[in-house]
């Protein structure tokens, strides 16, 4: 694909050639202009100083290029190598610095107006041996705090372990299963011993749990909001409270 893309054919045409038939949820997360709505909702100034974790195919890097500069971290360089190609056809190569590494290992000489955390932190505890998954995503959040400029905004998406499709049997996202990560970590590690042999490193949060580990790092002023159907494709955003609620009685 990359090969195709740096010889002139349409990344999007490239990544379509090769998954829309043989992967079509990987082809929809890839190309669906969807995946920046948040961002297209609320976007941030011209010029802003933005940090990309986790940039994966660039799906959040390449939308946010247009409005200011962003660093992209990215710990698979094939993926670098895709975002750089995408860039470059979109004209958004100068926009766009790459960085093949873990954040956790990374230190910072200037500030970010805005970090983006897609689809991320989820999976911090799994590249984080031998810290305690959670113990690990506090730090993760912690350098975020650590590296925002003093008036700077942190975009987390994230599953809540006990949304609906959850609660009513579906499998995690995550894991593969249903009925295990929907329990408090505790719980949830033991069941998923007992299932695979092995320790859950994969952690999401119900709201209050996320809430109180946003407020360890540091973080206040913290908003939440519901994506329909999900985040990763979302077609509305809004914020948790009246709207939502008026939008869930609605014939949606």
């Amino acid at each position: 694909i990359i090969s195709e893309i740096e010889g002139g054919k349409p990344w999007r045409d490239a990544v379509a050639a090769r998954y829309a038939s043989s992967n079509p949820w990987l082809h929809r997360i890839v190309t669906d202009s969807r995946r920046d709505l948040f961002f297209r909702m609320h976007p941030p100034r011209a010029g802003a100083r933005i940090l990309d974790l986790g940039a994966g195919w660039g799906q959040i890097t390449l939308p946010l290029a247009r409005s200011g500069h962003v660093c992209a971290i990215e710990p698979t360089v094939e993926r670098i190598r895709f975002i750089r190609a995408a860039a470059n056809q979109e004209d958004l190569g100068d926009k766009i610095w790459f960085v093949q590494a873990d954040f956790l290992d990374l230190e910072f000489a200037d500030h970010f107006d805005l970090v983006a955390c897609i689809g991320v932190l989820e999976w911090v505890g799994k590249f984080a041996h031998p810290l305690d998954p959670i113990e690990a995503q506090a730090r993760f959040l912690a350098k975020i705090r650590k590296v925002l400029a003093p008036d700077g905004r942190l975009v987390i998406g994230i599953e809540n372990r006990i949304g609906l499709k959850y609660l009513m049997g579906a499998p995690d996202d995550h894991i593969g299963c249903a009925g295990v990560a929907v329990h408090d970590f505790k719980l949830a590690d033991k069941k998923w011993r007992a299932l695979s042999g092995g320790p859950l490193r994969s952690v999401t949060h119900t709201k209050a749990e996320l809430e109180s580990l946003l407020a360890m790092a540091g973080f206040s002023g913290t908003e939440f909001m519901a994506a329909f159907p999900d985040y990763k494709v979302p077609e509305k955003i809004l914020p948790l409270g009246t709207e939502t609620e008026d939008f869930l009685k609605s014939d949606f």
